[in-house]
């Protein structure tokens, strides 16, 4: 019995240590497992950690890629307005220089047809020209057969001197003779046109200077008034006295002052005025 319980209290005993050793294994085992357990959190966190530091990268790199684009999309739509503007202005532009080549062209059309009208005007004026001044010598060619006519710059002068338009002493009334030596000068006158004619009065030194303008003025007023009923038209001539004021000869003989007693006509084309003086 006592063997027994020996041997019964040896395997409580025995028991007891393996159940203690168990334990042992079993904390060990369990500390072991929280260590690694410990250390994979561990690691967990710092993955975590380093997952979030990329995922902010990523975030920041995604927000300054964003602003890039942003600038970008800005620039290009920027880019896009200057290039309608430019494409408007290179329109515009053509659109200028293509209406500035059509006033080019007009201007041109409009210079040369000037110049031809003027060119033809210049042959016409040449024409009218040669035709009158040849009309001028026809009828200097017939008046000198009547009365002593001369070529100036203003026209034709025909100078009734007392011997070819004579007045009586202190008179303004004409001749039966100067009447018909008027008549004669206006028949050549009426065969033409286009003439105007300016009648001058003068006198000799004899007396009075206001006088003498006003007894020339009288005498021109005489020859006009002729020339008027013989059927030229008044509005064409025009009167002026000069009295003493102008001779024609020089010094106070009876010959000077018989040659300044006169009345000159001077006839002027009024379609075309000759400059030049023709000896």
């Amino acid at each position: 019995m006592r063997e027994n319980e020996g041997m019964s209290g040896n395997n409580r005993v025995t028991r007891g240590w393996l159940w203690g050793l168990l334990g042992i294994l079993l904390l060990s085992g369990v500390s072991v497992l929280s260590w690694k357990a410990w250390r994979n959190l561990q690691e967990l966190q710092r993955e975590n950690a380093a997952l979030s530091a990329r995922a902010d990268e990523s975030a920041e790199a995604a927000r300054l890629a964003a602003e890039v684009a942003a600038r970008a999309s800005a620039h290009a739509e920027d880019a896009a307005r200057q290039a309608g503007e430019a494409e408007a202005s290179k329109a515009s532009a053509l659109n200028e220089k293509e209406q500035a080549e059509q006033a080019r062209l007009q201007a041109e059309m409009a210079a040369n047809e000037a110049g031809a009208r003027a060119s033809r005007a210049q042959g016409e004026m040449q024409r009218m020209q040669q035709e009158r001044e040849e009309e001028l010598n026809r009828m200097q060619q017939l008046l000198n057969r009547i009365v002593e006519t001369r070529r100036t710059s203003s026209g034709l002068v025909m100078n009734l001197s007392d011997k070819a338009l004579h007045f009586e002493f202190d008179r303004a009334s004409l001749s039966a003779p100067s009447r018909e030596l008027l008549s004669r000068v206006a028949g050549i006158l009426l065969a033409s046109g286009g003439y105007g004619l300016a009648i001058h009065g003068h006198t000799d030194d004899v007396g009075d200077q206001n006088y003498n303008i006003k007894l020339s003025e009288r005498r021109a007023e005489a020859v006009k008034k002729y020339l008027v009923e013989a059927g030229m038209e008044p509005g064409v001539i025009s009167v002026k006295g000069f009295g003493q004021t102008s001779p024609l000869a020089k010094g106070t003989s009876d010959t000077a002052r018989a040659r300044n007693r006169r009345v000159e006509i001077v006839l002027t084309d009024i379609k075309i005025k000759f400059e030049r003086e023709v000896r």
